[in-house]
């Protein structure tokens, strides 16, 4: 039984063996490999936009204490390191010695310095963002969109993330910093915790669709690994043997090259 929308033909491509691609498609891991390079760029950028804003256009725009972040010193070594980090973690990402499973697992680390920065600017002075919503909260929710993991590590990172607003607490009582009420404390960060823990469900979802790619590729005793190239006969795909875990390329033929049909959306046999 063939592919719905090709016919097959095999062929033995070069020796090699083919690296575990754990819960996603090789093609889709590298896609979201590129998205996080790109959120490095994003975030590098964020950074540099707030260094350049609180150094010289605040100033100029007398805001009311109560409704800015203290920025000082302080934010500007914040936002240096940031800055660095993201432009390191996309350089590293062009590396060819990375895979892109060992970069997610990096973007996770990274994940957990944002939050630690955006905590410690929290935090500066806490009764300035009592009872908001911390910004860690949509960069616990992005991310595994961005770069999702498994459900397990995703949630072990956003309960980190999450932890940099307490911990940017800590280190401002540290310095002798006024804390609020602890009632006003538990309301602002108990959605920290709650955003952790829904962050696992885009995980499971994109791993989940990624195992129903998995098992769509699979076409008799070969299993589609990615796309290698494609033209206006059809496609060729990197295989692998399941029996006999040998590389193979596999070519899809559109049915419509054969001369064949198949409307109504019935398999070609």
């Amino acid at each position: 039984m063939l592919h719905p929308r090709f016919s097959s033909e095999s062929t033995v491509a070069g020796s090699g063996s083919v690296a575990s691609l754990g819960d996603l498609p090789t093609d889709l891991l590298k896609a979201s490999s590129r998205r996080l390079q790109i959120a490095a760029l994003v975030w590098a950028a964020l950074w540099s936009i707030a260094l350049v804003f609180n150094n010289l256009v605040a100033p100029y725009l007398h805001l009311p204490p109560e409704q800015i972040v203290p920025w000082g010193t302080a934010g500007n070594v914040i936002g240096a390191i940031g800055v660095s980090l993201s432009l390191a973690l996309y350089a590293s990402s062009r590396r060819p010695g990375i895979g892109p499973r060992q970069l997610l697992d990096l973007g996770l680390g990274y994940e957990v310095v944002l939050a630690l920065g955006i905590g410690l600017l929290n935090q500066q002075v806490p009764q300035v963002l009592a009872g908001r919503l911390s910004w860690i909260c949509v960069l616990i929710l992005i991310h595994p969109m961005i770069a999702p993991s498994t459900p397990r590590k995703t949630f072990i990172a956003g309960l980190l993330a999450a932890s940099m607003d307490p911990l940017g607490l800590a280190v401002a009582w540290a310095r002798g910093v006024e804390l609020p009420s602890i009632n006003l404390l538990f309301s602002a960060y108990l959605p920290n915790y709650v955003c952790a823990a829904l962050a696992v469900i885009p995980s499971h979802i994109v791993i989940r669709l990624g195992r129903q790619v998995r098992q769509a590729r699979e076409l008799g005793s070969y299993q589609l690994r990615e796309l290698i190239g494609q033209g206006g006969m059809g496609e060729v795909w990197r295989a692998e043997h399941r029996m006999l875990a040998r590389p193979a390329a596999i070519k899809l033929i559109r049915p419509e090259m054969l001369g064949l049909r198949d409307t109504e959306g019935e398999q070609v046999m």
